[in-house]
């Protein structure tokens, strides 16, 4: 029923002569995927973060200011921070630059989370401010109108 053992090993040396039988005995991969981490991309696209308007500068509402990563710059008068710490205008008018002496509000959660450490230091830090155009003075009583 089965063949003997004479059978098979004449059967194998027959086999494993043939010029192709390593081909066909080593299935798979011989080495595992893998790529290079250790060069990274020379052609990384820049993120171009920093002032996008300097002093004296006229801008309008809802434009951007600063683009940051890391808090370095603080929203002034009529100038906001949105949720990535970019500084934009709430109305137009003229930039100015500024260093204060920093008063933390530590309810704020941007605040405890960059200043909770140094609560007791003096900080100065840099602020921006939007300087509004002065309004118009052509106005009417309503009474001589």
């Amino acid at each position: 029923m089965f063949p003997s053992l004479s059978a098979i090993s004449s059967f194998a040396k027959s086999f494993f002569s043939h010029p192709f039988a390593k081909d066909i005995i080593a299935r798979g991969k011989k080495k595992k995927a893998s790529s290079c981490t250790r060069n990274g991309n020379p052609h990384v696209i820049n993120k171009r973060r920093g002032p996008k308007v300097y002093a004296n500068t006229y801008v309008r509402a809802g434009s951007v200011l600063f683009l940051q990563r890391k808090l370095r710059i603080h929203p002034g008068l009529n100038v906001a921070m949105g949720k990535n710490l970019t500084i934009f205008a709430l109305k137009p008018g003229k930039v100015v630059w500024s260093t204060e002496k920093f008063d933390p509000d530590y309810n704020r959660q941007y605040i405890e989370q960059w200043y909770g450490h140094r609560k007791n230091d003096t900080i100065l830090k840099k602020y921006m401010h939007i300087i509004p155009e002065p309004q118009h003075n052509d106005f009417k009583l309503v009474h001589l109108i």
